[in-house]
């Protein structure tokens, strides 16, 4: 939205201002003159605020973070410009005088950031770069900066949704359990009439065994111990058999290393107790089957190339090659194989054919897999809290190093760029909702911010490769804060943006079947480009009141209308009235505050991360996409239907 805001200006408990830069320029895309302002560095962002304490043109809607912020771990790179020519910069070097005018800020997120540091001294430049290139790139966990902080701060403003006691924020929201030791799986373990085939083992008891997985977990009965034991030991393996998912019909989902020869005894065993659910299981190796995680770098580097530009001329002079770029870049055709074989197993699961075991050297392919085979074959994957227990359970729990793919400290044993394994599964969940626009209760703007979150450095899902380092983190205070904690980070009115407004109506009117298994299309011709992610810093591609957000707007009128359909209904029925909770909104709390809203704001195609635009928009306000909806207008008495209504009930996240 447009609503002007003030510039953050506080600092978080435990944040620092480690160097200043004053007179500096931020580019902005055609605007060449920029904005002046002061280039701050602290141990957590990099902060821009403006002279004139002129705020960015778009609403902040982030409670730690400005509009003007780049959290440290979110950069990628920093390059220095001079004469057209650009240089990367290196912690491990000197940052060298010569030409230091200006600097460009690539994010792990695909936005650049251009600052002109022309009128300033060339001194006080070279150490603001220093210390940027040096807080940025820690050499342990230990230095980020979550680890200095003793509390999370209040919203901006009034802390809707929120309670503090003695200076403590409080939350009371649902989070999943972290299934990380035997008392979290009995929730999941198959039953009844599994016990036999199923049990939860504590081998790996104070990650004695293997640190990457968790305390507990499920594995089949027949399978020992002594078995588990001498296959991570004298093998060599850092991954262990383990159950991920039943279906209702009895059929299972396992994950397993690549057994070398010697270890045949272990495989086979493991073949014999998978047997017992019926026929021979399918084996799916996804090191043959897939692209390898190196490929998947390799991809987002060349999708990076392509859509982190730093200026509308560079856009210009790209566009016409841009669809041989990316078939080029094979990101598409690689999340293309990863559904092709996710749905492979869920047929052969939902068809009652088999069970289907995956191998993988490691865990991340076999994480995105065996997690698309359950929001294949599982209702209750594809909604808010069933999907944070799959992240939870499949991802975090499971081992997935994140901090290593996301490339949050500097390390010799870590990979020099960013492995975004987690984001291609996102692409791939977002391929699904595509196909399936009503089967998920969550929308794409949850799957970018879940994204984001990662690259805040702040939670300890996120900051981690292995669960020992996890769960050593916690001290005496208590645990690090928790990504499923979302009111820490948005607003009340931002978390409806998380809900698919599709879904809703689906549910309202009964369009949803039990136990539908999604089939998706997976053939190259039908993956599409997630353009609100990769090109939502991408100025020219803005699309005003159009674009993915335009829609999601009609369908939130859409749902208002079929509600005050059923209002109506249920004030002759019962006297209830239904709320759908979404984002636009007629039944807010407060008296014509949406109408208000609608009148001073318009849309963009990158809403909610960028809203900007540099024109008038009084012509172009949310109310000229009214004229046909009743709901949204003066019509609806907000103060007497605040008055009747009870609320619907939905399943809070």
């Amino acid at each position: 939205m447009n609503v002007p805001q003030k510039p953050k200006t506080d600092l978080m408990h435990g944040e620092s201002e480690i160097a200043t830069l004053k007179d500096v320029r931020q580019l902005q895309g055609s605007n060449s003159d920029g904005r002046k302002g002061n280039l701050i560095c602290t141990n957590f962002r990099l902060r821009f605020v403006t002279v004139d304490g002129e705020s960015s043109p778009e609403e902040a809607t982030h409670n730690f973070i400005g509009t003007d912020d780049i959290p440290l771990c979110k950069i990628s790179a920093i390059y220095k410009v001079s004469n057209d020519k650009k240089k990367r910069l290196k912690r491990s070097k000197i940052v060298h005088q010569i030409g230091l005018k200006c600097m460009q800020v690539y994010c792990k997120d695909l936005g650049v950031h251009t600052f002109n540091f022309e009128p300033t001294k060339t001194e006080d430049t070279r150490t603001l770069i220093q210390t940027i290139l040096h807080f940025a790139s820690p050499d342990k966990n230990d230095l980020l900066f979550v680890h200095d902080t003793k509390k999370l701060p209040m919203s901006n403003g009034c802390g809707e949704g929120r309670a503090s006691v003695d200076g403590q924020l409080m939350t009371s929201k649902w989070k999943p359990r972290d299934f990380l030791t035997s008392r979290d799986f009995e929730e999941v373990l198959p039953r009844p009439g599994t016990e036999r085939i199923w049990r939860i083992t504590e081998l790996n008891r104070k990650f004695k065994v293997v640190s990457e997985m968790p305390e507990s977990f499920i594995v089949p009965a027949v399978v020992s111990d002594r078995l588990l034991r001498e296959a991570a030991t004298k093998y060599d393996n850092k991954r262990l058999p383990a159950w991920t998912y039943t279906h209702t019909n009895g059929y299972s989902l396992l994950t397993s290393p690549t057994f070398s020869p010697e270890a045949a005894s272990i495989e086979i065993e493991l073949s014999e107790s998978v047997k017992r659910t019926g026929a021979d299981p399918l084996k799916i190796d996804l090191t043959k089957s897939l692209c390898s995680v190196s490929d998947i770098q390799t991809a987002f580097a060349k999708m990076f190339s392509i859509c982190a530009v730093d200026s509308d001329a560079e856009f210009h002079s790209t566009d016409n090659s841009v669809y041989s770029q990316l078939d080029s870049a094979h990101w598409l055709r690689y999340i293309s194989f990863a559904l092709r074989v996710s749905c492979k197993a869920a047929r052969r699961i939902r068809q009652g054919r088999s069970s289907v075991i995956i191998t993988e050297n490691g865990s991340d392919l076999s994480c995105m897999v065996s997690s698309l085979v359950q929001i294949m074959l599982d209702p209750s994957s594809r909604t808010i809290k069933g999907f944070q227990a799959l992240v939870q359970r499949c991802w975090v729990a499971a081992g997935h190093p994140f901090c290593e793919r996301l490339n949050l400290i500097s390390s010799p044993s870590m990979s020099k760029h960013i492995t975004p394994v987690f984001l291609f599964f996102l692409d791939c969940v977002h391929q699904l909702m595509v196909q399936y626009p009503s089967a998920f209760e969550f929308s794409e703007i949850y799957l970018i911010s879940l994204w984001d979150s990662c690259l805040l450095g702040l939670f300890r899902e996120f900051i981690y490769s292995t669960n020992k380092d996890r769960v050593e983190s916690v001290t005496g205070e208590g645990q690090l804060p928790s990504v499923w904690e979302w009111e820490l980070q948005y607003s009340t009115d931002y978390l409806a943006l998380f809900r698919n407004p599709l879904y809703q109506l689906s549910v309202v009117e009964k369009h949803h079947p039990p136990h539908r298994m999604l089939k998706p299309i997976y053939h190259l011709s039908q993956i599409e480009v997630w353009t609100s992610f990769f090109y939502r810093h991408t100025a020219p591609t803005q699309i005003i009141n159009g674009g993915k957000p335009a829609e999601y707007f009609q369908q939130c009128l859409l749902v208002e209308e079929v509600t005050e359909l059923l209002n109506r209904k249920a004030r002759v029925d019962y006297g209830a009235l239904r709320t759908s909770v979404l984002y636009f909104n007629a039944f807010k709390s407060s008296s014509l505050r949406m109408l208000q809203k609608l009148q001073t704001s318009y849309l963009t195609s990158t809403f909610p991360f960028k809203n900007s635009i540099c024109r008038n928009v009084s012509d172009i306000s949310l109310c000229k996409l009214l004229e046909h909806s009743e709901v949204l207008s003066n019509n609806v008495n907000d103060d007497d239907i605040q008055r009747q209504r009870k609320p619907f009930q939905h399943g809070n996240f």
